[in-house]
């Protein structure tokens, strides 16, 4: 992961982490039977994930 000389593909790496972390706490949040799960973060998890792939993908060209 060379990201030194290109700040598009680290933001990139950023916005997908974010993105799966919003979806393992729901995912956590549904398995644990809590009153938590929203489908709001569920939603931005996958908007942000995609991105942050879409991202990546156009920084390597």
């Amino acid at each position: 992961m060379n990201t030194k000389n290109n700040p598009k593909k680290l933001s990139g790496y950023i916005t997908a982490i974010i993105g799966f972390v919003l979806i393992l706490l729901n995912a956590a949040a549904y398995i644990l039977n809590t009153d938590n799960t929203k489908p709001t973060l569920f939603i931005l998890g996958i908007m942000f994930l995609s991105i942050g792939m879409m991202n990546i993908r156009k920084s390597e060209k």
